[in-house]
């Protein structure tokens, strides 16, 4: 799942879903410009404690105190952000959309054998997430075939 600063309603209640049923994998990528704002921290802290989901946050401000948390989960979620972001060969900012591309290529996603073929990918946000987000699966192996199968969009 990829989420900006438009808000993680939308996912959370896709997360609350998914993660009731069991056996699927849940990875959320959410972007915002300080994790001191992060809403539903103590959900997602408690989420990822749990292993319901994995947790990447990419913090945009370059305030150090914004990449500051007190739970371990939120901390490290930063800290996955901010490896991605040594990554990244990109020109500017690494939004979630560029960090979710990062993973498939040569992150966690690839690691764990994830490709179009086998993931689903939803993203909700603005119409600018949405489209960078569906052009950055595009460059993936296989995008031809599952991107509009395997890609959903929610503004």
């Amino acid at each position: 799942m990829v989420a900006s600063g438009a808000g993680l309603s939308g996912v959370r209640t896709a997360l609350a879903k998914l993660g009731r049923g069991g056996g699927k994998a849940l990875h959320l990528y959410y972007g915002l410009r300080d994790a001191r704002h992060l809403p539903y921290r103590g959900l997602l802290a408690r989420w990822a404690a749990a292993g319901q989901i994995d947790l990447t946050l990419l913090i945009s401000s370059t305030d150090a105190a914004a990449l500051e948390a007190p739970e371990p989960e939120i901390a490290a979620a930063i800290a996955a952000g901010q490896k991605l972001r040594a990554q990244h060969t990109g020109e500017g900012t690494m939004y979630a959309q560029h960090a979710l591309h990062q993973s498939f290529v040569a992150g966690s996603l690839s690691e764990a054998g994830a490709a179009l073929r086998n993931t689903a990918v939803v993203i909700c946000g603005r119409v600018e997430l949405l489209l960078d987000t569906e052009a950055l699966l595009g460059e993936l192996p296989g995008s031809a075939d599952f991107l509009p199968q395997r890609v959903f969009m929610n503004i």
